[in-house]
Formats: C-alpha cells, structure tokens, sequence
C-alpha cells in the first residue's frame, strides 16, 4: 500500500505542474457553445464534410480520419479547416475523438499480429465490446509513445489544426483488468490516468497552447481541483436515453431516475422489450444506474466552477430527442442527442 501511495503523490506532483500557457479564455470558448454535433464511425466524405459546414453547429466532435490504417492519406487539415469555417463567417470549434485508455485495432499504429499475440501491454487477448477495442496498461511506455511521443496520436492532431480532443475511456482505472495488471505492476491506476491526462496536455499544448481538453464518462473527477484546472469540460453519455451495444436498440431506453427506481416494476414498465433483453444480456450496462442521482451532482458542481458540461443522449423519437435536451439544458448543460453508434449526421435539435 506504501508504494500506491507513492505513485499517488507522484501523479500529483506530475499534475500540479500545470500547463502555464493555457488559459481561461480556452474554457470560454466552450462555454459559449450551445449546439455540437458527436459524429464517430464516419469517414467524412465531402458531402458530410459539406453538410457539418453548413450547418450551424457552434462545435463539431468527429474522428481523426486520417489515423485510419486504410485511410492514411486523408487530408485532415483541409477538412479541419473546412469544418471550422462557419457559414457567414466565424469560428467553429473542431475536437477530435480520442480514446486514451484502449487500442483501436482500426488504427495505423496497430499491427496485425498483435490479435494472436497481444503485446504485455495489452489487457486479455480479446477486444472489449464489439469495437474492436483493447484495454490497456495506459502506464506502460509503449502506449504513452504511441500517444503523447514525438509522431504519437496526441501531436498529430494538434498539428492537423484540431482546437482540441474529446478523450474517452479516462475513468478506465474503474476496470477490473486494469486494476489487476495496476496491482501486479505496483502502481495506482488512477494517479496514473492522472499523469497520462496531463501528459497529453502537455504534448497537445506544446504545439497549440489554447488546445482543449474535454473529459467523457468520468464525473468524478470533477471534485479534483487539479483535473478541473487541467481540462476545459466534461461530457457525459446516456443521462436521460440509452442504446446498447450492436445498436439494438440503437435508443430511446429511458435511465432510471434514482437508485430506489432501479429494478422496480414501475421502472420495468418503462422498458421497451428491445431494451430490457438489452439490459439482461449485459449489452446496456448503463441502465443499471441512476445517472441523474449519482452524475448531476457532480456534473453540476464542474458547471459551478466554470467548465462547460455536454451531455450525449440516444434517442430517436421525437418526444425522447425533445425531454432529453429539455433536461440538460435546464440544469445548464449542453445536449447531443442521435442514434447509437453515431455513424450519421444529425442535423442541429432544439
């Protein structure tokens, strides 16, 4: 235990070294937006391109395309810049996706054999979900090089002309493999996520210094004083509606509102068939948890101390699209609602 403790002072050391550069007008910049776009599994054709342009999205979260193993040669910083040029003039926020915390055998960096013989930083040979996607010890310096070295994913998409990285899978340090391969490595796995967030500040901002940083699916960490300094905002999938994994559904399963809700029959009678096999088969985990009582208060408390708060919604029919934006805009968030998967363009919802 003495030397988790260790590891955790480390990571807050590594954290308290801040990023002197970036300033608050990087959050106001956020802060300002009212309607974003979530668009992943895209490849941006130039008609999606043409469409998210001439939309009047404030902000438009999409993939580094050309990180795709089969699409190298993918012009990024034209289509970057396209997308940030709003119709009529002005400035349009363009984040890209970014998942810290698993390997996407979809990638340029990820090799082949690697699937019959995962390399030690791996976690199981098998990717988690139906993506493709496999947890990793995100402490080992093979990842952080393919992240935040020289020719890493970090660096190259500051320099494409992002304005920052929407990052994903950072509350990995609640995952069971990774806290088993953390103990068997002897360090703490969330002073370690700690230090890889400000790892990847420091490369992004080392090239862009008002480069923005927006956590998902970790509400926690807005209690930590350090992560609410170093990041620009939070964002949070399935508050109001859910999918499941495979996209069937694809959405409009309604979350529980409290804990004591869980599991009761008047909760139940809210489920579709589609989504209660969804939740009893494990493809929905997240409707095992009240959202609403257990991440608004902490969602809540980051809006407080000036960081924009996003929230990713499935749902498709009207009435669910309409209650889920409603609810979020009335506790001072910002909606996204579309369909599972997030592979279409949605065009801008209330």
């Amino acid at each position: 235990m003495a030397r988790f403790r260790l590891m955790a002072l480390i990571g807050a050391l590594c954290l308290a070294t801040g990023s002197a550069a970036h300033d608050g007008a990087s959050k106001t910049q956020l802060l300002s937006v009212q309607r974003w776009l979530l668009l992943l599994n895209n490849e941006l054709s130039p008609s999606i391109v043409r469409r998210i342009a001439d939309s009047s999205y404030d902000m438009a979260v999409v993939d580094d395309v050309a990180t795709l193993s089969w699409n190298p040669h993918y012009d990024i910083v034209g289509t970057v810049h396209t997308l940030q040029v709003r119709p009529g003039g002005g400035h349009r926020l363009v984040l890209s996706y970014l998942n810290i915390g698993r390997a996407e055998d979809y990638r340029s960096y990820f090799r082949t054999a690697w699937k019959a013989k995962p390399p030690s930083w791996t976690l199981g040979g098998k990717p988690a979900g139906a993506g493709g996607d496999y947890p990793v010890a995100y402490w080992r310096p093979e990842w952080k090089d393919i992240l935040v070295g020289n020719d890493g994913l970090v660096p190259k998409i500051a320099r494409a002309g992002f304005d920052g990285a929407y990052l994903d899978w950072i509350a990995g340090y609640w995952d069971s493999a990774v806290i088993a391969r953390a103990h068997a490595d002897g360090v703490d796995p969330r002073a370690e996520m700690l230090l890889l967030l400000r790892q990847v500040a420091t490369a992004a901002r080392a090239i862009n210094p008002q480069f923005l940083l927006v956590v998902q699916n970790a509400p926690e960490l807005a209690d930590s004083s350090d992560v609410v300094e170093l990041t620009d905002a939070f964002a949070q999938e399935s508050m109001w509606f859910a999918g499941a994994e495979g996209d069937s559904p694809s959405g409009d399963c309604p979350m529980s509102r409290t804990n004591k809700e869980l599991g009761s029959p008047t909760y139940l009678a809210r489920l579709s068939g589609p989504c209660k096999r969804a939740r009893d088969e494990g493809r929905a985990e997240v409707l095992n948890y009240a959202q609403q009582a257990e991440v608004v208060p902490l969602l809540s408390r980051a809006r407080s101390r000036g960081l924009a708060v996003f929230t990713v919604d499935y749902a498709l029919r009207a009435e669910n699209i309409a209650e889920a934006s409603r609810q979020s805009r009335a506790l001072g968030f910002r909606p996204f609602v579309g369909a599972h998967g997030l592979k279409k363009f949605v065009n801008p919802q209330f």
